[in-house]
């Protein structure tokens, strides 16, 4: 399955994201507001058709599919 095509601001929320940063931690970084971060990290997992379950976390999956995936 080739990988989705992700934006230089997208790739760089999911290494924030694997560096373990919080929400709240990105969106200091980025000064935008935690809630912004919330609904940018939704979209990425969308995209990447990564859902969260009872019995997974979404930003677990995230972390996991980005270190497989090939981005420039």
């Amino acid at each position: 399955m080739p990988s989705p095509k992700l934006s230089t601001v997208e790739i760089e929320l999911l290494k924030y994201i694997s560096a373990g940063l919080s929400n709240r931690e990105i969106a200091r970084l980025k000064g935008v507001k935690v809630k912004s971060c919330e609904n940018a990290i939704s979209r990425v997992a969308k995209k990447l058709d990564v859902r969260q379950s009872p019995t997974t976390n979404q930003r677990v999956l995230l972390v996991n599919l980005f270190a497989t995936l090939k981005v420039e």
